[in-house]
């Protein structure tokens, strides 16, 4: 007996999917090695692509799902240094201070 059409159907979909989140980890693998070799400005001009990109009502859903898990990459990016940035000007500050009183 062979199986039904509709098990066929959820097989192929399930092997779709796995397929689709293979793809979207190696797309944000790439994405984050990318990211890591930016400056603030680099990442800050591909997530404002990114941005513009989702606001195009043209394209298709997967791709905005990409261009999502993309932005916040480089979001997460652009945080991350930021944080250095504010972390050096904190130690610099301790550092005046500390000249200062002596």
């Amino acid at each position: 007996m062979s199986p039904s059409p509709r098990k066929d159907s959820r097989a192929n979909h399930s092997k779709h999917e796995r397929a689709s989140e293979n793809a979207i980890k190696q797309v944000l693998k790439s994405t984050k090695a990318n990211a890591n070799s930016l400056t603030y400005k680099e990442s800050l001009n591909e997530l404002e692509l990114l941005i513009l990109a989702l606001q195009d009502e043209s394209i298709a859903v997967e791709k905005i799902h990409i261009n999502y898990l993309k932005a916040k990459v480089y979001l997460e990016r652009c945080e991350s240094l930021l944080k250095i940035a504010e972390q050096t000007v904190l130690e610099m500050n301790l550092e005046d201070l500390e000249v200062n009183d002596s």
